[in-house]
């Protein structure tokens, strides 16, 4: 059964976000403001695909691997804007906007394969 799964899987996205929480907060305090603010648009992914995963694990229809497969598609097509702003950034030299899609982009990819990886062992 994939309930086991979907709860560790659940576990990391809330305590990464957690954790993006803290160091933001901590680089507040520290006036750091560009670099807390970077950082919560690292936890503003984790939510987002746990959104997202909540409303494919939660349909009763799909077992484990349609739940994987429908999740891996997401992952894919939700991202495309993503990839077209940094490539528009880019053109244009947007420094603060390359690192805040380089930042969506590599969250992702960690989200990505930390799910693969639980949903494999489930």
């Amino acid at each position: 059964m994939h309930e086991n799964g979907k709860i560790e899987f659940l576990e990391y996205l809330d305590l990464s976000f957690k954790s993006t929480q803290d160091e933001s907060m901590k680089l507040m305090q520290e006036y750091r403001n560009d670099d807390a603010n970077f950082i919560k648009v690292k936890g503003n992914i984790y939510q987002i695909f746990k959104t997202v995963f909540l409303g494919v694990a939660n349909q009763k229809a799909l077992d484990k691997e349609a739940v994987k497969e429908l999740f891996v598609s997401k992952m894919e097509t939700i991202p495309a804007n993503w990839k077209k702003s940094y490539e528009n950034a880019r053109k244009f030299n947007d420094i603060e906007k390359i690192t805040i899609e380089e930042i969506k982009l590599q969250t992702l990819e960690e989200i990505q394969s930390t799910f693969l990886r639980i949903w494999e062992r489930s």
